[in-house]
């Protein structure tokens, strides 16, 4: 199976694509994205595991170096759920 981690840097909010991938994998490469941006840049992060919605969410509240700016849950092209979550980094 291929797993695929895609973020563009080019765009004002930054994408972490971690369809596919599952719990903790979404976590771990959340935490790493949003360290290396700097402080007030979103990070919009889409998955498709349910359990790395409820990670992030808890990251955010233990951190406290982060903020949900927005959350959804929606489906993708080929038809899975998807949970997108967006990040910023404080200042």
């Amino acid at each position: 199976m291929l797993m695929t981690r895609r973020w563009e840097e080019g765009l004002e909010t930054a994408m972490l694509d971690v369809r596919s991938l599952k719990s903790p994998w979404p976590l771990h490469w959340t935490r790493w994205r949003m360290k290396a941006l700097p402080p007030g840049r979103p990070l919009k992060i889409v998955s498709t595991d349910p359990r790395s919605s409820l990670d992030i969410q808890e990251l955010i509240r233990t951190a406290r170096d982060f903020e949900l700016v927005e959350q959804e849950e929606g489906s993708d092209d080929r038809g899975r759920r998807t949970f997108t979550l967006i990040l910023r980094r404080k200042s």
